[in-house]
């Protein structure tokens, strides 16, 4: 169960899938691997997860469907959304994760964006930082879509900051996350 006490409100990024987590620090699984992905390593399990979200057809929305899985510290998930106001957009990703150290981990993704339309494919990296001193504590960051791939599209470098709270081991997670987009120039 998570409990997000705070979260800057920004338009959801249309090269992220939309998904139910987003915790920089204290989520674990398979969506970790849009997040954060120094966190794939703090649960080394095989993980699979399917993930289906429609939005309202008339406020301009649309569907999406993505597929991920990981374990021991890598992951593969593809995703595809079909956007109502623009065109489809189909998503590759790969990360892997290394333990630093039995609290410390670091991970990159990489993510095939594959919009439909013209010549207008690119690729986005993220590197992610994870600390969990204790099992109730949990701190990340991430820096997603560096260098700004494609802002054109909207995909603009974002950095992602949190702390993560288990005051009751993996009952409930109380977590605070900060996210901050690079403008755009123009």
């Amino acid at each position: 169960m998570l409990f997000l006490l705070a979260h800057a409100a920004f338009a959801e990024p249309v090269e992220r899938p939309e998904l139910p987590f987003k915790g920089a620090a204290g989520e674990d699984g398979a969506h970790t691997l849009y997040f954060n992905p120094a966190l794939l390593n703090f649960d080394r399990d095989p993980v699979y997860a399917v993930y289906y979200d429609t939005a309202d057809a008339a406020a301009g929305g649309g569907n999406a469907l993505t597929f991920a899985t990981t374990g021991s510290g890598v992951g593969i998930g593809v995703s595809y959304r079909d956007l109502a106001d623009s065109a489809a957009w189909w998503t590759l990703t790969s990360g892997v994760s290394l333990r630093l150290t039995d609290s410390l981990a670091a991970g990159s993704a990489i993510h095939w964006q594959l919009p439909n339309g013209g010549n207008n494919n690119f690729v986005s990296w993220d590197l992610g930082l994870g600390w969990r001193p204790t099992s109730w504590l949990g701190l990340g960051g991430a820096v997603l879509n560096l260098g700004s791939p494609a802002p054109d599209l909207g995909v603009v470098t974002r950095y992602d900051a949190g702390i993560a709270l288990r005051p009751f081991g993996d009952t409930v997670t109380v977590g605070v996350d900060y996210r901050a987009d690079t403008p755009v120039a123009g």
